[in-house]
């Protein structure tokens, strides 16, 4: 690639792969450029490295399709008697991934690396306040009325109720666990690679040929804080029992005094 310097003088440098890359690592990647140009204007197309496995659990591939076909049935439809029932989709569809949602919103706001137990109790902290905002509002009066179709009633729908909203949110729950999961299996399956390639980051940097290398020095840094993380095990097992322990500790509160940051500093996820 040209690259135009401006100072005293203008001039043009022609700057390789084996300018700035170690041999071995640049003989490893000689013909990513050529990849990348022949392909630039094929959009279907990736040169991204070998494919790699992802397993999902029965148990969430269960919940998520169980979702998927719940909120597909929440549609309006007419029912014989000629009224149009207003299901209202986004009051599903709120509940339906609110503690997804919930979840990513909760990393984003976290600066800086965040841990797999972090992760996961963050995981907790949006199922914990998702429910407890469902169980307010059923109290309170202040739910939406909606309908969800059901054919055991006479004309093929029924109001929907808390109940139906929680499972949805433990559906939603079982699919953030096997997110976190999946996450953890990448970086296992990948991690050799990754090293590699910030290592050879890192020799760019304190050669001095990196321009702004203070992104990736954070990313490298919070790399070497991930390596030394012991491995979870039963990852997606420890996040439900959490979820029963806290729907414990919620039912049975004496006099509603505790907060559910109180319940959640009781919860220990990780044996």
């Amino acid at each position: 690639m040209d690259i135009k310097l401006n100072g005293f003088t203008e001039r043009t440098v022609k700057l390789t792969a084996e300018d700035m890359l170690s041999p071995e690592f640049a003989a490893r990647n000689a013909n990513r450029d050529a990849s990348e140009e022949a392909n630039r204007d094929e959009f279907n197309k990736w040169d991204g490295g070998q494919p790699f496995a992802v397993s999902i659990s029965d148990e969430g591939i269960n919940a998520y399709a169980d979702f998927m076909n719940r909120s597909a049935q929440t549609k309006s439809d007419n029912i014989d008697s000629g009224i149009e029932l207003d299901v209202k989709a986004v009051c599903v569809e709120k509940s339906s991934i609110l503690v997804f949602n919930r979840y990513l919103e909760n990393t984003r706001n976290v600066n800086g690396y965040i841990s797999t137990e972090n992760k996961c109790k963050l995981a907790l902290k949006a199922y914990a306040e998702s429910y407890d905002e469902l169980v307010r509002k059923y109290d309170n009066g202040l739910n939406e009325i909606c309908y969800i179709r059901d054919v055991n009633t006479e004309n093929g729908y029924r109001e929907m109720t808390l109940q139906d909203e929680l499972k949805w949110l433990d559906d939603s729950f079982a699919f953030t666990a096997e997110y976190i999961r999946n996450e953890e299996a990448f970086f296992k399956n990948h991690k050799d690679s990754k090293e590699e390639y910030y290592n050879e980051m890192e020799r760019l940097i304190h050669a001095g040929k990196m321009r702004d290398p203070k992104g990736m020095i954070e990313e490298i840094e919070q790399f070497r804080k991930r390596l030394l993380e012991k491995e979870p095990t039963n990852l997606t097992e420890c996040l439900m029992n959490a979820k029963k322990e806290f729907l414990n500790l919620y039912l049975n509160r004496q006099e509603k005094v505790l907060s559910i940051p109180d319940i959640l500093n009781q919860i220990k996820i990780f044996p």
